[in-house]
């Protein structure tokens, strides 16, 4: 029996983009894979952003930032941004995800016994680099400023979901354990506006957020129950799950049967989308 698994190809930021890497999950499971190459182009823009100065910047505080959505999803980050030169900042965040301490669980989202179904989510976690150049576009305003600079990101969770599968090999359904890792990282650029409320807090908006991410997926399918299953019976039904995705999705598709498992492997490339709300609250 094939499996229809639709990709949501969304990406949005770390703070509030934890659900759709969940949505995502939910249709083909995906993992990350480095790309060297990212990291060698985002150093020479952060290099020349370093030494380009803003017009009428803004010389920001160093300060202790907390996301303020994350938590409906159970993601709870911190960062810290350091002034490195005046009007121009490095901003640092990490965070750990689990929807299961979060207002909404995704797990309610997952059909029991329809394709795949979540079962157990284990925790995630996300970090991300930004430089920030700030610039005000009205004079002497101290109270609303805008920024703007280079991203980098990465991010990584685990996932324990189940599928039935029936064949003509397989005349009864057998149910499988399917352990996914995904992993993605990204670099892109964004453009942020900060909203003073006192002398020692602000909101910090980002948004219009865009870049790439480099995505990639391992699964595992495990027969629950079954010592010497024959994995081959299910590596066409697996596959066939992929056939009505774009030709740049399902010619990356790989698969490995083994004596206990069929292992899958999907790297993709996606467009990058992020956006957020912190209280930033002033260090000194």
């Amino acid at each position: 029996m094939s499996r229809k698994i639709k990709f949501v190809q969304k990406n949005l930021g770390i703070e509030i983009e934890c659900l759709f890497y969940l949505l995502l999950l939910q249709k083909m499971i995906r993992k990350v894979q480095y790309d060297y190459s990212m990291l060698k182009i985002r150093n020479i823009v952060l290099m020349g952003l370093l030494m380009a100065g803003a017009n009428l910047v803004y010389s920001q505080n160093n300060a202790l930032k907390i996301g303020l959505p994350g938590p409906i999803l159970g993601d709870y980050s911190l960062g810290v941004e350091q002034i490195i030169h005046p009007g121009h900042t490095m901003n640092v965040n990490i965070g750990y995800w689990d929807s299961g301490i979060g207002l909404i669980n995704i797990k309610n989202l997952f059909i029991e016994g329809k394709h795949l179904w979540l079962t157990n989510e284990g925790g995630g976690w996300h970090a991300s680099l930004e430089q920030r150049n700030y610039f005000a576009l009205q004079k002497d305003n101290e109270k609303q400023n805008f920024y703007w600079g280079p991203y980098f990101r990465y991010w990584q969770k685990r996932m324990v979901l189940n599928d039935y599968i029936q064949n003509e090999q397989i005349p009864q359904q057998q149910l499988f354990d399917v352990a996914a890792t995904l992993r993605g990282i990204g670099v892109g650029a964004q453009l942020g506006y900060q909203l003073r409320i006192s002398e020692r807090f602000w909101i910090d908006f980002y948004f219009i957020g865009m870049g790439i991410e480099r995505v990639k997926l391992k699964a595992t399918y495990s027969a629950v129950g079954e010592d010497n299953f024959d994995y081959e019976f299910i590596a066409g039904d697996v596959r066939k799950a992929f056939d009505q995705q774009a030709r740049w999705i399902k010619d990356n598709v790989k698969l490995q049967s083994g004596p206990h498992s069929l292992f899958i492997e999907l790297p993709v490339t996606l467009p990058a989308f992020r956006a957020g709300i912190n209280v930033a609250i002033k260090l000194d």
